[in-house]
């Protein structure tokens, strides 16, 4: 395992980065997709960013609906030094400012359609941090951004290595833990029915593109729950979808470490709170259980949950 700072545009020309096997761990926010990414760093043949990269939220909306000229490209940079999504979070994790740069200047110049010009930069931005983390063969990059979720389908046709890791939980348990870190954390919807729409979105995306031929073997649900009740066999299935090579004690020591038991920090308002499952049949009062059942009762059913 390791995490590496972000190589220079040339780096990807080595050719280490474009067969890289990448994993993309996405769904809704506050479903168990931290837990789910520190599962996957704790095999020793994964390489990863530190936390979140939001790189097709930071490159990919800002080119399509920008362009790449000059004031677009001070709109990207300005977001890159500001760091609005977070002091540890952004492309600062994948690629140093002056690649990024050259990589946009060199976008612009291809004259590609801006949709193409966002993907290129994006897959070499992606390719540099490969090659700068000295990607031998039998490697995996894995890129946890919850909201990446909605550019899943677009991630599968670029990179054909590329596999989608769908972390899926209960909407109500969702909410309560929304409920929970919005303390603490500015964005997290505080409303209900924003908390619920949030997790509907996310989880009907997930649906369709779950259901194309481009997600064909390439996609894995690790739904929460599961992995509750049975951590062992949960992350054995996830280490065999993303293809790293396992024995049992390996995954003995990993289902160890990544117990919620184990985390240093957590509770009520923290990244990693209590981990429980069906904490909404306390946390919800009446209000809230009509609610859900009137925005989200279709989507609950279909995401394979009683109501």
């Amino acid at each position: 395992m390791s995490s590496v700072g972000g190589a220079g545009p040339g780096a990807a020309a080595a050719g280490a980065g474009p067969g890289t096997r990448k994993v993309f761990i996405v769904g809704c926010p506050r479903s168990g997709t931290t837990w789910a990414r520190s599962i996957l760093r704790s095999h020793p043949l994964v390489i990863a960013p530190a936390d979140e990269t939001h790189v097709y939220d930071e490159l990919y909306e800002p080119i399509v609906t920008r362009g790449l000229g000059s004031a677009a490209r001070q709109y990207i940079l300005s977001r890159y030094d500001g760091r609005p999504i977070g002091e540890d979070l952004g492309l600062h994790l994948l690629v140093t400012r002056d690649a990024l740069v050259e990589l946009l200047e060199r976008a612009e110049a291809s004259g590609r359609p801006m949709p193409d010009a966002a993907e290129d930069v994006i897959a070499a931005v992606l390719e540099g941090f490969i090659v700068g983390a000295e990607a031998t063969s039998g490697r995996v990059f894995v890129e946890k951004t919850p909201s990446h979720i909605l550019h899943a389908q677009r991630i599968l046709r670029r990179f054909p290595e590329a596999r989608i890791v769908e972390v899926l939980r209960d909407g109500r348990d969702v909410c309560v833990s929304m409920q929970h870190r919005a303390a603490e954390a500015a964005w997290v919807p505080k409303s209900r029915d924003e908390q619920i729409r949030r997790w509907v979105e996310a989880v009907q995306f997930g649906m369709g593109v779950r259901a194309t031929p481009e997600a064909a073997g390439r996609w894995h649900v690790f739904r929460f729950e599961e992995a509750k009740h049975d951590p062992w066999r949960a992350i054995a299935e996830l280490f065999t979808f993303c293809g790293l090579p396992f024995d049992p004690v390996l995954v003995d020591r990993v289902t160890a470490s990544t117990d919620f038991s184990r985390v240093a920090y957590a509770g009520d308002g923290q990244m990693f709170r209590r981990g429980a499952v069906g904490d909404w049949r306390t946390d919800f009062n009446e209000a809230d259980v009509a609610l859900f059942a009137r925005l989200a009762s279709e989507t609950l059913v279909a995401a394979g949950y009683d109501l």
